[in-house]
This record gives structure tokens, C-alpha cells and sequence, in this order.
């Protein structure tokens, strides 16, 4: 398998790569190629000849999305438009990571692949963009969407996950975090995401899927677990999304339904405890220590 993986330095991208160890795989830096230019795309593919394309480049900041949707567009819609062109001229699979943010959260079960998207906000209306974009251009793709990402490598431009800002408040001492009770969804260990992304990759399935760790829970259930789990004395106090201090709405419910990912044989990932706990290990046994 030979790859070109954009965003390879990144928290979920140093993962991908990892499971890709043994493949033909160059993961060039921003700085080395840039997703804004169609010409060094496709440079870069008739350099490679790639299998695939994968790209976990985005815009990511929700909240800094409401203030900058120029940015957000230009990375989550133009920019995915040039990665889809120059994959469908190398004849290569394009490999796209989307986002839980593109539904409006009035489910009360999972969300099914071909639910309808209602973003709330800036940012998931750019990557639901970038996902038709994809489709218009190119039928060779799969789109995976996830969820609350975490994972144990930290991205170059140092963003600190929500699994991390709980464990510095530990670090520091904090007797009290608040944190919402009343948005649910499946906080995500990008190993796992990684290997299901793999997976889907190696068995040649093609399409849109939701991968992310099985089982649901609120940020606030999701903050006392990693505080239980490394025996803190820090206690969440429950509050609401409407107390929290963010500028983009986010979904009150936006679990991910895995039945896609059934219906092609592959395994449903572990319980988000359970990824949770071999998290917390990993950080310790990486020097990284429980907090």
C-alpha cells in the first residue's frame, strides 16, 4: 500500500500513521505541502502515485469558527475540494475524516449514516460542505465520521483535548471543574479510530461511515471517569451547555450510530471506558505520568 497521510504529525494522523507502519507512507509537514494549493497536490500525487490519499488536515476550533468562517471554509470545504480533485486524478482513494457536528443533536438515539445533516454551526456546516464536495468529485472516497477526539501524541500546534484539560485541572490541584451534563456523544481514543480507519482502507470498502468508541456519555460523566480512574481529588460540578463558556452551539445529542460499520464486517470498537483506561495507561507507560 503506498499513502500520502496530510496531517501525519497531528494527534489523530501520528496514530494513523503508526498502523500504517510497514506501508509505503509519506507524511509530509503544512509547511512541506500546502492543501490550499490544487498545483502542489497534484505534484505530490504524480510524485508518490499513491493509493491513497489521507487527510486529517482541518479547521478544527469550533468556537473560533464563528468568528472566522473564511478560515473554516477555506480549510473544510476549498481546500478538501482540491485534496478530492487531485486524488481523483492520481486514481487514488480519497480518505476523509469528518465530524458528529453535523447533526442538530434533537436525536435520542444514534445517528445513522444517511440521517440528515442540520449543523448548528460554522464549523459543521464546513466539513458537511467539504463532505459534498467530496461525493461531487470523486465516487473513490471514504468519509469516516468520529467523535470527541482524544488521543496520546499532541499535535504540533500544542491543542490540548478535553481528556488532557481534565487532567491538568487534576495536575493543578483543582477541587472543583465544571463541565456540561447535558451533552451527550462518545469521547473517541484515536488509536482505536485509527485502526478502524485502517481497516476500512485495507478491506477496500468505500462510502461514508461513523467510527468511534462504543457506548455513550456526557462531558461531565466522561471528566468523572478519567478523575475516578486516576484516583483525583477533583470533583466535577455539573452545569449546563448554557453555562459553559462557548460561542458555537453544540449538539445536545450526537452519538454515532456503528451499524455501518457491521453491515461490512468490521468489529465494533471497544467501550470508551475501556479506551479510556488504556489511555491513561499509555500516558504513564510514555513517561507522561497519570496526569
Amino acid at each position: 500500500m503506498r499513502a500520502i497521510l496530510l496531517g501525519g504529525h497531528g494527534m489523530l494522523g501520528h496514530d494513523i500513521a503508526s498502523e500504517l507502519r510497514g506501508s509505503d507512507v509519506v507524511t509530509p509537514s503544512a509547511s512541506e505541502l500546502d492543501v490550499r494549493d490544487l498545483g502542489a497536490l497534484r505534484r505530490e500525487c504524480r510524485r508518490v502515485r499513491p493509493d491513497f490519499l489521507i487527510s486529517t488536515v482541518a479547521f478544527h476550533r469550533v468556537d473560533d469558527s464563528e468568528s472566522q468562517p473564511d478560515a473554516a471554509f477555506t480549510m473544510n470545504a476549498v481546500a478538501t475540494r482540491n485534496l478530492a480533485t487531485a486524488a481523483h486524478d492520481a486514481g487514488a482513494t480519497l480518505v476523509w475524516v469528518s465530524t458528529d457536528y453535523l447533526f442538530d443533536g434533537g436525536n435520542t438515539e444514534p445517528y445513522q449514516v444517511d440521517d440528515r445533516p442540520l449543523p448548528l454551526q460554522v464549523y459543521g456546516v464546513s466539513k458537511l460542505a467539504g463532505e459534498h464536495v467530496i461525493r461531487l468529485t470523486t465516487a473513490d472516497h471514504l468519509i469516516v465520521r468520529t467523535s470527541g477526539l482524544y488521543g496520546l501524541h499532541r499535535p504540533v500546534v500544542q491543542r490540548v483535548n478535553f481528556a488532557d484539560k481534565v487532567l491538568r485541572h487534576a495536575r493543578m490541584g483543582r477541587s472543583r471543574i465544571s463541565v456540561p451534563a447535558d451533552q451527550v456523544c462518545t469521547p473517541t481514543y484515536t488509536r482505536d479510530l485509527a485502526e478502524v480507519i485502517v481497516r476500512l482502507m485495507q478491506s477496500g470498502e468505500r462510502g461514508t461511515f461513523h467510527a468511534t468508541n462504543s457506548g455513550e456519555c456526557s462531558w461531565a460523566e466522561f471528566a468523572e471517569a478519567v478523575l475516578e480512574m486516576i484516583d483525583a481529588s477533583t470533583k466535577v460540578e455539573r452545569t449546563t451547555a448554557k453555562e459553559y463558556p462557548m460561542v458555537a452551539r453544540r449538539p445536545a445529542y450526537s452519538v454515532l450510530s456503528l451499524d455501518a460499520l457491521a453491515k461490512v464486517g468490521v468489529p465494533q470498537p471497544r467501550p470508551w471506558r475501556e479506551a479510556l483506561r488504556d489511555f491513561l495507561a499509555a500516558r504513564v507507560s510514555a513517561g507522561a505520568g497519570p496526569v
